[in-house]
């Protein structure tokens, strides 16, 4: 899925805004600092014992209209977690691509 990205950026480039940041978030990822897809951030993660993982550029909660909700952020979290799949992954990244800037 990466390396679709990264094959793909002399194209994708031209539709973010932010490009420099667009290629920060690839090389953070290629080099295993991040990943696509991660928690979103949840000051009750602690609490429910969620697998660690890297810190994503995407998140479960991305099509939700208040991020900022910590129960559904919370929700979302475990259930990403407990049902994880890489096609959830690819869900999310394909949904959400044009956000990989930020």
């Amino acid at each position: 899925m990466l390396s679709i990205s990264f094959l793909l950026t002399p194209i994708l480039i031209w539709f973010f805004n932010n490009k420099s940041k667009y290629f920060k978030n690839i090389w953070q990822v290629l080099i295993g600092q991040k990943s696509l897809v991660g928690y979103s951030l949840d000051p009750k993660n602690h609490i429910l014992k969620l697998p660690k993982i890297k810190d994503g550029i995407l998140t479960p909660t991305e099509n939700e209209k208040d991020e900022s909700d910590y129960s559904l952020s919370a929700k979302l979290n475990l259930i990403y977690a407990r049902d994880y799949s890489i096609f959830t992954d690819l869900q999310i990244v394909i949904a959400n691509w044009s956000k990989l800037d930020r």
